[in-house]
């Protein structure tokens, strides 16, 4: 039997029994009673529940027909597909401010729910995506996906669903520059590490031990920090319930949280709940002068040289600087009179990035308001870990009196430098 008809029957008989509560009630003319406006509750609940149920069940069913008649072997990605098609962002919001959840966007929340508790997670929001969701996002479109779908299957084309589930989750500066992301994390993640490196040796026969020494080693330690941004949106706006809506506040609420966590990643003081950022962790080179240092040549060469005399050149490092630092480094030349140090935005053969989220205008000694930050590494050291999908707490209260409702998103994530030694920085470069 099909799960769509085997729903059905059990939400029909729900509904039967709710009916006849009602009944009860009307025959006595009487209230319900305290027990029976709990039961009451309950049967809505389920039957809301057992809606989406219906709804995703029905189009996954109509779904691997067609994949059927094209001959092709339907995927465990189509549910989720599926699921991310149906789902309207605005529509849950509504659906939260009028009293509950239904169809796509309340099976979303069931995922999410029992994705969170996987991780040891408490969702505090009445709307929520899980990760699966969001993970799918950035691989739809793939061949791999869409593989032997004719005309027949085109309901598994992208739509503009996809895009703003997919800026629910933007990518991150720090991703950009190649950090290790983690996903799918669940409870505390501890990563062993080497804290000093260790040396080796030649036997001096064949069963004599392997001489080395120095060698240590230390974990990284990361754990769900909840990362949250609010943005405020008038009901009209909400109402609207189409796709260039939906994806107007996801953009709005992923900007800011990506935001947050490069904000971290650099410069998280690694206490009350925030990660602790490259230019705070222990064992980064730093180079620093009283009253700040100054930019050139030798001084970026010098933070290369300090990474690589702990093996810490693999390939794929970069720079990132502050504007004022760029603006500074575009001046400088690498051999006077001969040519610039940075040129097409690649010094010394490493790509430079510029990034708002690095200090500048910042006093050191004598130097008022012109110093900024600077640092050079390889950021697959970084780990970036995710726990959880993102959770939205709806409150149409706060700002009830104006027609505008607060919408909250969260995450919980974590980061961390594995390898602090294969990052150089300059807190103090002159602008």
């Amino acid at each position: 039997m099909k799960q769509s008809i085997q729903f059905k029957a059990l939400r029909s008989k729900k509904i039967d029994t709710l009916d006849s509560m009602v009944s009860t009630c009307e025959l006595e003319s009487r209230s319900f009673t305290e027990d029976e406006s709990k039961s009451v509750d309950n049967l809505n609940a389920d039957i809301a529940e057992l809606d989406g149920k219906i709804e995703r069940a029905e189009n996954t069913e109509k779904n691997i027909t067609r994949m059927a008649n094209t001959g092709a072997t339907p995927s465990p990605d189509k549910e989720i597909e599926s699921l991310k098609r149906s789902f309207s962002l605005s529509r849950a919001i509504n659906g939260a401010m009028s009293g509950g959840l239904t169809g796509a966007e309340a099976e979303a929340y069931q995922e999410a729910q029992i994705e969170a508790r996987a991780s040891g997670i408490q969702l505090a929001g009445n709307v929520a995506i899980p990760s699966s969701m969001l993970r799918e996002a950035r691989t739809l479109g793939d061949a791999g996906l869409l593989s032997a779908v004719t005309n027949e299957g085109s309901d598994f084309v992208p739509t503009e669903h996809q895009g703003f589930i997919e800026a629910l989750q933007p990518r991150l500066l720090v991703e950009e520059l190649g950090a290790t992301m983690i996903n799918g994390v669940s409870g505390n993640l501890d990563m062993p590490r080497i804290s000093a490196a260790g040396t080796a040796g030649w036997g001096a026969t064949e069963a004599a031990a392997t001489p080395n020494s120095g060698l240590a080693t230390d974990t990284l330690s990361l754990t769900p920090k909840r990362v949250g941004a609010f943005t405020t949106y008038t009901k009209q706006l909400l109402i609207q319930g189409s796709p260039s809506v939906d994806r107007i506040i996801a953009d709005d609420l992923g900007r800011a949280i990506r935001n947050a966590v490069d904000a971290a990643a650099f410069n998280g003081g690694g206490s009350s709940g925030v990660p602790q950022g490259i230019f705070g962790t222990t064992g980064v080179n730093d180079q620093a002068a009283t009253n700040g240092t100054a930019l050139s040549n030798a001084t970026l060469l010098k933070m290369i040289t300090d990474v690589a005399s702990q093996d810490g050149l693999i390939g794929d490092e970069c720079f990132v600087v502050s504007p004022a630092a760029y603006q500074t480094l575009t001046s400088l030349v690498q051999v006077s009179g001969v040519s610039a140090l940075m040129v097409n935005d690649m010094i010394n053969g490493y790509k430079v990035y510029m990034s708002s989220h690095l200090n500048q205008n910042t006093t050191k000694g004598s130097v008022t308001d012109g110093t900024s930050q600077l640092m050079f590494g390889n950021f697959k050291n970084l780990m970036v870990a995710n726990w959880s999908g993102v959770d939205l707490l709806i409150d149409p209260y706060t700002l009830g009196g104006t027609s505008e409702v607060k919408v909250i998103a969260n995450k919980w994530m974590d980061l961390g430098a594995r390898q602090p030694k294969a990052f150089a920085t300059i807190s103090d470069g002159i602008e």
